[in-house]
């Protein structure tokens, strides 16, 4: 019967090539569709021109920070193309109601 130490994974996985040690390529992120692509050309020169500048966090980072989390989180779940496109326009649009309403949110 043959000994095993804590050390004979990690002994080898030190014997494999390096390019079997490396994770697989990620696959080609995909363009947005025309309609998601359309949704950012809409929101982008509004939340950055017309937003309220006391808004601190409801800002054009912050959206563009949960368009990739919902790209993400889109991807983890296998989400069929039209149910990404839906997420991603909705992550775009999330915070336009701050262009017409200001009621001190961010200090409540």
């Amino acid at each position: 019967m043959a000994t095993t130490t804590p050390f004979a994974a990690e002994a080898a996985a030190a014997e494999l090539p390096a390019a079997a040690a490396q994770k697989p390529p990620k696959p080609p992120k995909s363009e947005p569709s025309a309609l998601v692509q359309q949704a950012q050309a809409t929101v982008e020169p509004l939340l950055k021109n017309d937003l309220d500048p006391r808004l601190t966090y409801h800002t054009l980072a912050h959206t563009e920070y949960v368009v990739k989390q919902a790209h993400a989180l889109a991807d983890a779940a296998k989400l069929s193309a039209k149910e990404a496109e839906e997420l991603l326009v909705a992550a775009w649009f999330h915070d336009t109601g701050y262009l017409d309403t200001y009621d001190g949110h961010e200090y409540k």
